[in-house]
C-alpha cells in the first residue's frame, strides 16, 4: 500500500513539474529599452496588441486601441522597435506601452506599461 502511495504522490508531483515547463515563467508583459530598441515581450498566455507612445506626445494623441496584424503580440513572443520609429521620441524620453486581448477591446480592459 505505501508503495502505491508513493507511485501515485511520485506520478502526481512530476505531472505537475513537467505541465509548468510549458507555462510562461513570467505570466505579465514587459518592455525596455536597450541601447537602440524598445523590446516587449508577452508573458501571457494569450495573445494581446499593442500602441506605443511617446508620454509627452499623449497629451495631444487620439487614438483608440485597434487590433490587427501589424501590433499582435503572441504569447511567449518578443518583438524590437526602433527607437527612431517611435513618434516624438528624444533621449531620454518616456515611453507607454498600451497592450490589451480581444479584437474590440473595451477602454477598462487597456493596460500600461510606462518605461524609462
Amino acid at each position: 500500500m505505501k508503495n502505491i502511495l508513493f507511485l501515485l504522490a511520485a506520478v502526481l508531483f512530476f505531472g505537475n513539474a513537467c505541465s509548468n515547463v510549458f507555462e510562461n515563467e513570467n505570466d505579465s508583459m514587459d518592455a525596455r529599452f536597450t541601447s537602440e530598441n524598445l523590446v516587449i515581450s508577452n508573458g501571457l498566455n494569450e495573445t494581446v496588441y499593442y500602441a506605443v507612445f511617446e508620454q509627452g506626445s499623449l497629451a495631444f494623441t487620439l487614438w483608440v486601441p485597434l487590433s490587427g496584424e501589424d501590433n499582435r503580440l503572441n504569447p511567449s513572443q518578443t518583438i524590437r522597435i526602433k527607437k527612431d520609429d517611435i513618434h516624438f521620441y528624444k533621449k531620454g524620453s518616456k515611453v507607454v506601452v498600451f497592450y490589451w486581448t480581444g479584437l474590440n477591446p473595451t477602454y477598462e480592459s487597456v493596460e500600461s506599461l510606462v518605461i524609462d
